[in-house]
């Protein structure tokens, strides 16, 4: 920003004071016409009539006049550049970039505006991914409770079977329930913060029981082996209705781009404070130069499962943003296409 404002600005004794910038302005353009004119009338002593002092006082006063109009237009540069910040935004979602380093009221307001539309655009990205998180772990339950609908209409199951079905659909209700409004809770908090998550302790079985529950269905439709190693006994402090999904994340997109009659591990493991959980498949894997923009939301390097299975580009996206709202990291490695993928959290 260049202007009178930024020069007056830069002036010690207005530095810090908006409105002794006007005065000061307003100061000059009343001394101004007048100085010029005790000036004129000392250089002419005798030589002026009084039509000549009026019209020179009248000449002297209009110039001082525009000129210290212009002035204090320039001086409200700041309103006008917010102004305009927030109309960007609002018409194009375009965050500002205003000043922060002048320190008058007007910088002041420069300053919070920009803090509060970078909050604002966190706290709608934020519920936007919490709002696309829902819509795309519902999807999974979802297929289950479609499969197990469909095999007990079919009527080959025996009446015990049916009855083990039934819990099974009721189990995955209860938890997508629970799931539902853990994240009516977070869209409830002022913030938004995915930090500020509500932490609980789980053992290691009862979190593979919950995944498991949704995945071994998926995984049997598709004839793949899903190994579980875990050497974890203590118990995981994580928020014990988003963490999961996490996990069935990975092993859903494990599913999606395996072949059909191969196997995905799930190991659990712990090196001192540090909980390492991995999982690893032998299907379709990627090129390492991608291992970051598979994290990106709706990254275009997404592509269909091996039996051509639809993706989002949400999940790996949100389970990247559950992993780090627990101080983790999430990884991906891969020897190269069709030889396999990983994916490494750290807690």
């Amino acid at each position: 920003m260049n202007s009178i404002y930024t020069r007056l600005s830069t002036l010690p004794v207005l530095a810090n004071n908006y409105v002794l910038k006007f005065l000061f302005i307003a100061f000059l353009g009343i001394h101004i016409p007048l100085i010029g004119l005790i000036v004129f009338i000392v250089l002419n002593v005798g030589a002026l009539s009084a039509t000549t002092i009026l019209i020179t006082t009248l000449l002297l006063t209009l110039i001082a006049t525009g000129i210290t109009l212009y002035t204090l237009n320039n001086l409200l540069e700041p309103l006008k550049v917010s102004k305009n910040a927030l109309q960007s935004y609002l018409n194009e979602r375009k965050l500002p970039e205003l000043p922060e380093n002048f320190k008058d009221e007007a910088g002041v307001l420069m300053q919070k505006v920009q803090e509060t539309v970078i909050k604002l655009d966190s706290i709608l990205e934020q519920k936007k991914d919490l709002i696309g998180l829902l819509s795309h772990d519902l999807r999974t339950p979802l297929v289950n409770i479609k499969m197990l609908s469909e095999y007990i209409e079919s009527g080959e199951p025996t009446p015990e079977e049916v009855l083990s079905m039934a819990k099974m659909i009721s189990d995955s209700v209860d938890r997508q329930i629970l799931l539902f409004q853990e994240i009516l809770s977070i869209l409830r908090q002022e913030d938004l913060s995915w930090v500020k998550l509500r932490l609980s302790d789980i053992t290691t079985e009862d979190l593979l029981d919950v995944v498991m529950h949704d995945m071994q269905p998926l995984a049997e439709k598709k004839n793949i082996a899903l190994k579980i190693n875990n050497e974890i006994k203590d118990k995981l402090t994580v928020e014990k209705n988003l963490f999961p999904q996490v996990i069935k994340n990975l092993i859903n997109n494990a599913i999606k781009f395996s072949h059909k009659g191969s196997q995905i591990e799930v190991d659990l493991k712990k090196i001192g404070e540090t909980v390492i959980i991995q999982v690893s498949d032998h299907g379709l894997g990627f090129d390492m130069d991608d291992s970051e923009e598979i994290f990106e939301k709706f990254s275009k390097r997404r592509k269909k499962g091996t039996m051509d299975e639809p993706t989002t580009g949400m999940g790996l996206y949100l389970s990247k943003k559950i992993i780090e709202a627990h101080h983790g990291t999430i990884v991906a490695k891969s020897e190269g296409p069709n030889k396999g993928a990983r994916f490494i959290i750290t807690l």
